[in-house]
């Protein structure tokens, strides 16, 4: 497992298969088939800590070093595309630039 932790304002993630409201969302995703759980903690009326928490990863050794440094930047771009928009009212696109639907 591998903790993620970013400070963001009031967000909310995901395609959820367990969630607890404005507390925790729980997801299945990628390749291969991970769980990622996000836990908001509200530090006051504008501001959210989120930590994300990637685990049950099938992989070993080098493969799982690359997979957790992908996964960490893939993280990375989506909370500060959802902070841009949620803060200035701006759809950033960072995911769709950094993962275009073509390889």
């Amino acid at each position: 497992m591998f903790s993620y932790a970013k400070r963001i304002d009031h967000i909310c993630l995901g395609e959820w298969w367990q969630s607890k409201e404005h507390e925790l969302i729980r997801i299945e995703w990628g390749e291969p088939r991970t769980k990622a759980d996000f836990k908001f903690e509200k530090i006051s009326a504008m501001e959210t800590y989120v930590v994300i928490k990637n685990y049950d990863i099938p992989l070993e050794g080098e493969a799982l070093i690359n997979f957790v440094i992908d996964s960490t930047g893939g993280f990375t771009t989506v909370l500060d595309a959802a902070k841009i928009h949620l803060e200035h009212d701006i759809q950033p696109n960072l995911v769709q630039d950094k993962f275009p639907p073509f390889k």
